[in-house]
């Protein structure tokens, strides 16, 4: 026991020796650095210093962001609309609430397996502007990468669809070209809608959320009373959501909204006012009651810079490679124009793109995205390579 006891008091003394010896060392040291600190700070070194620290810092997050960035954008617009054949509805009914015709629903579908093609199987991160339009054309798309309980469709059961599907193209190739079209667009409205009534219809997958067996990451409200808002158990037809799972989320945002051109259109107004546009110049010429192409501008960069931050929080490139962002025409130029630093006479050359065409940006070794796709101009030329590589 005198032993044991000797043995904890000597290990006692040797631990209050170490610790002694590490605080004396540590102030000789705290007291040499203070000294060189204000050395440093009476001949302006250390500002300096400060500085480069901070710039290594910047430097630093801005690599990891953009090795964050996934390797594919799909930026589309949506398909073809009651507005973009009846310019009289602009009148009567708000621009935000028309619907894709039959035309426009082909269209999206068509678009959806072109994707699909393109992505594979690989995880897909779907972004979209509020306007019906731009959500039909997504549940349209959605069509090639998910059944209608959410659930992923396998790449090899997607080859084995088109192959079906190519078969009955040969054998109805008798018929004539539009009533192909109607056949397939009304067959897309059966599976994904109910009559004209909403965005979805009560017995559409997405718009029952009693059958939505994946896990939902939006819900909106669909009804506008009160009661439904605050009711604990949501009446059917109320509540409309996308599906989500582990290779394909989507996510609504305002910001990719389309230009405002004011409330109900009139005819007459708005034939002046777009030829005022003309004249005034289409970037900066603001409607009554809306938006100038600035305007989006300031908005749409705004959303690039939250999908930057969205990239880095995600992992971006790594948990979902491709991203594909259904939108409008005007919208896609300012996005294009933000990043590839188009002057505003180079905008105003563009056209806006065709109804459920897609502009890719492909990621570079160097973390940059390049534009491959072919945009038309107004004079016919063809794009310069300066304006699809990036100068950030």
């Amino acid at each position: 026991e005198k032993m044991a006891t000797r043995s904890l008091a000597g290990w006692g003394v040797r631990v209050a020796l170490q610790r002694s010896l590490c605080c004396i060392a540590l102030a000789v040291v705290g007291r040499q650095l203070c000294h060189k600190l204000v050395v440093c700070a009476k001949c302006g070194r250390l500002r300096k210093i400060f500085e480069w620290a901070c710039f290594q810092i910047v430097r630093a997050s801005q690599k990891f962001e953009m090795r964050c960035r996934p390797k594919r954008i799909f930026v589309l617009r949506h398909g073809q609309s009651e507005g973009n054949v009846d310019k009289s509805l602009f009148e009567r009914k708000p621009d935000n609430d028309h619907c894709l015709t039959e035309i426009g629903r082909l269209q999206a579908i068509q678009a959806g397996r072109k994707l699909r093609r393109e992505t594979k199987d690989e995880p897909v991160y779907f972004q979209v502007s509020p306007y019906r339009r731009t959500r039909e054309t997504l549940e349209a798309i959605l069509m090639a990468f998910m059944d209608e309980d959410g659930n992923s469709i396998p790449w090899d059961e997607f080859q084995r669809m088109e192959a079906l599907r190519r078969i009955e193209e040969e054998e109805e190739e008798d018929l004539p070209v539009m009533a192909r079209y109607i056949s397939d667009a009304s067959e897309c409205q059966s599976k994904f809608t109910s009559g004209t009534s909403g965005a979805s219809g009560a017995n559409s997958p997405l718009g029952n959320v009693a059958r939505a067996k994946a896990p939902l990451c939006y819900l909106r409200v669909r009804s506008k009373s009160l009661e439904s808002l605050l009711s604990p158990i949501p009446q059917a037809g109320n509540i409309f959501c996308w599906p989500r799972n582990d290779q394909y989320k989507v996510r609504e945002d305002a910001r990719l909204r389309e230009q405002e051109f004011g409330n109900y259109q009139k005819g007459d107004h708005m034939t002046k006012s777009f030829a005022e546009r003309r004249s005034f110049g289409p970037f900066w010429y603001r409607f009554d009651h809306g938006e100038s192409g600035g305007d989006v501008f300031d908005r749409i960069s705004d959303w690039w810079s939250s999908m930057l931050r969205e990239f880095a929080r995600h992992g971006g490139g790594h948990e979902f490679p491709n991203y594909v962002v259904v939108t409008h025409g005007l919208t896609m130029r300012c996005l294009f124009m933000y990043y590839f630093k188009w002057s505003v006479e180079e905008f105003n050359k563009i056209l806006n793109p065709d109804n459920c065409e897609a502009w890719e940006l492909n990621r570079t070794p160097e973390f940059q995205y390049v534009m491959t796709s072919h945009p038309k101009f107004v004079d016919g030329m063809t794009m310069p390579s300066h304006m699809r590589t990036c100068h950030q």
